[in-house]
């Protein structure tokens, strides 16, 4: 059976003369009883519920029971416990060149991407990225997409695309230091609604390329931070950092890597620049400029490649170069702003993450370990797929079977051996003028302590005593509950 996640979307839409563009910017959104069971874009509540892979982590509690935004689930995104500070440059002494240009390094230039392209059995640059996490790149969606493409989820088996960090050269034989790395891509998602031949305007020109090794961090290699939750904004004029293969010298080095400040332009402005070549339908939604830069600077060799503002000590991905307008005397680039695209971003990167692991849920009675150890592992706990967790119970509730275990299957999704192991006891019944028989499934028990789920206790008055109001014509009988409560409270007999 197969049920959607129930939210509604509220669109915002700019009107243009050619049609409309709508960015679905608020929505309201439920979790849901049952997930899609061949889909990879559901993630699984500790509680069984359901919701979609990209509201994991975004700062929202769409489970009931929390277990979408835990600690140990969502630590990628900041960057902190036993990862690497992401934006963060390690040397600020750059190589000044002619003209005011900064020669980037690999240290400089710590988040530089290259992408290369099999052609006749040889490795061609085709357009930089951004890399966010160990085995994610940012990019546009231009260089991938192919009229008539089936699917926005490109499968990589034949090596055809690589990325390279570390190297600040364009030719791909070319090893520049001991931190160069280079990786196969695994995977490419451009998002549905780009295509570039059914209106001409390149929105949503943004891919998420996804390797097929991790790319070790250090102080020479580290990810770009990306604003997961809105909290910075950018103003006009404010200088983003740009990495661009360009001259240094009158042509003499054309695959030098520089560090480029361009100043930000808010999308209203930039369209008024485009609007002077009839092209400010280009500047959609999810677009804004930055520069002007003179005509002479030649940036077509970057297409992809990310703009980065400073909030903090730190540098964000605020977008990724997709155009470039020329005017008589200046070029004004265009940038896919990131923002609009979190979400989805988010949920690949869930998707590749989460797809292997699940969260220990939070269990009343319930204490978890791994097969063979003492140690107790705490609700909440990331357990990789595959791995099975012993279950016991605490003091003071009932094990009703011998042998609990749960087995994690991924996407949050756990197959358990029964449904509910541990009852809470009920407390010892005692009172000096009654004798009480308990019995469990028949059999006498002796109950001076806690009493287990299904036991009978039958309580009478002692020999000097004399029941209250008749209660020995009909005897009281209580049972224990599985709320650890018996069902009916003690009478007390009165002295004869």
């Amino acid at each position: 059976m197969e049920v959607m996640n129930s939210r509604i979307i509220i669109y915002s839409c700019l009107i243009f003369g050619f049609g409309i563009l709508c960015d679905g910017k608020h929505e309201r959104r439920q979790a849901v009883p049952f997930c899609s069971e061949n889909s990879e874009d559901n993630f699984y509540c500790s509680n069984g519920l359901c919701i979609e892979m990209s509201w994991v982590c975004d700062g929202r509690k769409d489970c009931s029971d929390g277990s979408d935004e835990i600690k140990e689930l969502c630590a990628r995104y900041e960057y902190r416990t036993n990862m690497s500070d992401c934006g963060k440059v390690n040397i600020n002494n750059p190589v000044l060149l002619e003209g005011g240009k900064n020669k980037a390094t690999v240290e400089t230039a710590p988040w530089f991407v290259a992408i290369f392209q099999l052609f006749d059995m040889e490795y061609q640059f085709i357009c930089v990225g951004s890399i966010i996490a160990p085995h994610l790149v940012i990019s546009v969606a231009k260089p991938f997409w192919k009229k008539g493409m089936l699917t926005k989820q490109i499968s990589i088996t034949d090596g055809l695309y690589k990325i390279a960090v570390g190297k600040c050269d364009k030719n791909f034989n070319v090893i520049d230091n001991v931190l160069t790395q280079i990786m196969d891509v695994h995977m490419i998602y451009v998002p549905n609604g780009y295509n570039k031949n059914e209106n001409g305007l390149h929105n949503d020109d943004i891919s998420v390329l996804v390797l097929a090794n991790k790319v070790s961090f250090s102080n020479g290699i580290t990810p770009v931070c990306i604003d997961w939750n809105s909290k910075y904004n950018t103003q006009d004029g404010d200088q983003g950092q740009i990495f661009n293969w360009g001259d240094t010298n009158n042509g003499s080095e054309s695959s030098v890597l520089l560090e480029r400040f361009f100043p930000y332009i808010n999308p209203s402005t930039c369209r008024q620049f485009y609007h002077r070549k009839r092209t400010a339908a280009f500047v959609t939604y999810d677009k804004f400029c930055a520069g002007p830069i003179s005509k002479s600077e030649d940036i077509n060799d970057i297409t992809g490649a990310g703009i980065s503002f400073l909030h903090g000590s730190s540098y964000f991905l605020t977008g990724v170069l997709g155009l470039v307008h020329i005017d008589t005397y200046y070029k004004v680039p265009a940038f896919t702003d990131i923002k609009y695209h979190v979400p989805w971003i988010r949920g690949i990167s869930n998707k590749h993450i989460i797809l292997n692991s699940c969260v220990l849920p939070t269990v009343e009675g319930v204490v978890y370990s791994y097969k063979g150890s003492n140690d107790i592992l705490s609700h909440g706990t990331l357990i990789n797929r595959h791995r099975t967790v012993i279950e016991n119970c605490e003091l003071g509730y009932h094990k009703a079977y011998p042998n609990g275990f749960r087995l994690c299957l991924g996407k949050g999704n756990w197959l358990s051996n029964y449904d509910k192991l541990c009852f809470k006891m009920c407390p010892p019944l005692e009172a000096d003028s009654l004798d009480i028989k308990f019995s469990h499934n028949s059999d006498y028990t002796n109950c001076s302590n806690l009493s287990i789920p299904g036991t009978i206790a039958i309580p009478s008055c002692k020999p000097t005593y004399a029941a209250p109001n008749g209660q020995e014509e009909t005897p009281l009988e209580l049972r224990c509950q599985s709320n650890g409560l018996w069902n009916k409270q003690l009478y007390r007999c009165k002295p004869m």
